[in-house]
C-alpha cells in the first residue's frame, strides 16, 4: 500500500491511499444497497481534514463538520449506470486513540509535502470502515478533486466513526506553514435542484 499528499491547489488537496493486489478478481470490493447485483473493486482511498477538530470533513451531518473524513472510491463497473462509488466516512474527535488508524496515522507523518508518498505494511481495509449494516445516505454527485468527473454515487455512513486528536495530522507539532497539510478539504457544495437524497436502510 502507498499513501501520498496530492495537491494541485489548496482546496484539491489529499491524502491518497492506494494498494496493489494480483489481480483485478483478489480486490476488495463493494456490493449491496443502493448497488443492487454491481461489484465494485477498490479504487484508492482519500483523508481530508482541517485546522481543526470540528472543520475537516467535506461532507455535513445537519449542518455539522467533522475531524477527518475517508472517501473510499470504488469503480468502474462495467455495464454500470455510474462511473465511480465513492463511500464517505466521517470521524469525531474524541479523546482516545483509534487503534485500528494508527497505520495510516503514522505514514501521515511522513508525507509532509504535496508529491511525497511512503509505503504501508497491508492491512485489512475494513479497519477503517466496517461494514454498514442498518442505515446510510445516497445520492448522485461528482469527484471532489480535478478532474471532478460527474457520475459519481455517492453513499454516506450516517454517524460518525472516532479518531483522537492527538492522532489528526492538523496537531500544531506536526504542522508546518510549508508543508500542504494544514487543511485538505473544500467547501460543502449545495445539491442541485432536483437531485435526490435519500436514507435508506437495509432489511
Amino acid at each position: 500500500m502507498t499513501l501520498s499528499l496530492w495537491a494541485a491547489a489548496p482546496l484539491s488537496a489529499a491524502a491518497v491511499l492506494r494498494g496493489c493486489w494480483g489481480g483485478r478478481s483478489s480486490a476488495p470490493a463493494l456490493s449491496g444497497g443502493p448497488l443492487g447485483e454491481g461489484c465494485w473493486p477498490f479504487a484508492w482511498a482519500e483523508f481530508h481534514w482541517g485546522p481543526s477538530d470540528d472543520e475537516g470533513s467535506e461532507h455535513t451531518l445537519d449542518y455539522c463538520r467533522y475531524a477527518l473524513e475517508l472517501q473510499v472510491v470504488h469503480g468502474p463497473c462495467e455495464g454500470a449506470q455510474y462511473e465511480y462509488v465513492c463511500v464517505a466516512v466521517l470521524f469525531e474527535a474524541v479523546m482516545e486513540d483509534n487503534p485500528y488508524m494508527d497505520p495510516v496515522v503514522q505514514a501521515l507523518h511522513q508525507v509532509r509535502r504535496p508529491g511525497c508518498c511512503t509505503q504501508l505494511l497491508p492491512f485489512p481495509l475494513d479497519w477503517l470502515s466496517p461494514p454498514m449494516e442498518q442505515s446510510y445516505l445516497s445520492y448522485s454527485g461528482s469527484l471532489t478533486r480535478p478532474p471532478c468527473s460527474e457520475g459519481v454515487l455517492w453513499i454516506l455512513r450516517p454517524h460518525p466513526l472516532t479518531i483522537s486528536s492527538r492522532q489528526l495530522p492538523l496537531q500544531p507539532a506536526n504542522r508546518r506553514p510549508d508543508d500542504g497539510r494544514s487543511t485538505t478539504l473544500r467547501p460543502s457544495a449545495q445539491l442541485e435542484e432536483g437531485a435526490e437524497r435519500r436514507l435508506c436502510r437495509r432489511q
